[in-house]
């Protein structure tokens, strides 16, 4: 029996992403593409991707679904939505686990959702690009890249060949003083993004590979406030952002998750 599919448009950190509460459905490749039909309108895209998750027990299953019907392990931002959805009162602590993918903590207050994360240093890679590539997966995978000034990067150019050539994701990123300024193109969306939270991680790991545990890391659309912890497992990656940059703005519904019928889109923005 088909039944109407809601799902809930966040913007987060300049992010607008579409939550949808599987509800013990089948496998998400099924569900993909369709999925995936709910990020456009007319040919306009209204969203980047579809952050999934389901209820199994004490556990929360999560992943993610691009606007072209890929699917990545992990949206950082998809993350701090997910637990803007799910969160029962101003202090409390969620834990979600991506598809493939180490389980990750989220912590809730009044002010602020920090997400914490495991990281082996053994998933790190090389890659041979101008400047020193290194290539991190963080639930989706980033090659990261340090210039003198991300502003004037040519981050299309290079992240489109980094999508054609590695499938992944292109961050780069700039000192300016104890501030990171970063930018990253998406595979799946073949845009820049205004935020990201998987290219921050990534960005915190690379950082921290330079001597710089704490920084603040500064994208277009958002901030995260980002601590990196060695344990004797590898690290902790530790990313906050401000309850403000989280903002629930509206429904979409689909007939059923095998339908591609949009019945209804609201967008009324309200934190």
């Amino acid at each position: 029996m088909n039944r109407d599919v809601v799902m809930r448009l966040y913007e987060v950190c300049g992010n607008r992403l579409l939550v949808c509460d599987r509800q013990g459905g089948g496998e998400i490749e099924n569900d993909a593409n369709n999925l995936a039909k709910a990020c456009w309108d007319e040919g306009r895209r209204i969203a980047d991707g579809v952050v999934w998750f389901q209820r199994n027990g004490q556990e929360i299953a999560f992943g993610f679904v691009n606007p072209d019907g890929s699917v990545e392990s992990v949206c950082g931002n998809g993350l701090f939505a997910v637990a803007h959805a799910l969160e029962t009162g101003k202090h409390s602590q969620i834990t979600l686990s991506p598809a493939k993918h180490a389980p990750a903590d989220m912590e809730i207050n009044e002010a602020t959702y920090t997400l914490s994360v495991p990281y082996s240093l053994y998933d790190q890679q090389l890659i041979d690009m101008p400047n020193g590539g290194k290539l991190y997966d963080t639930g989706s995978p980033h090659v990261v890249m340090t210039v003198s000034d991300v502003q004037k990067a040519p981050l299309h150019q290079l992240g489109i060949e980094t999508g054609d050539r590695w499938k992944a994701n292109l961050t780069m990123y700039s000192f300016s003083g104890s501030e990171v300024r970063a930018r990253t193109f998406e595979r799946g969306v073949d845009a820049e993004t205004d935020a990201c939270g998987t290219g921050a991680l990534a960005v915190s790991i690379d950082s921290w590979l330079r001597g710089v545990n704490r920084c603040k890391i500064l994208y277009p659309g958002g901030a995260y406030d980002s601590h990196v912890i060695k344990n004797q497992g590898g690290l902790t990656l530790r990313l906050k952002i401000r309850r403000e940059s989280i903002c629930s703005m509206g429904n979409i519904a689909l007939r059923s998750f095998s339908s591609q019928e949009v019945l209804d889109r609201g967008l009324l923005c309200s934190h």
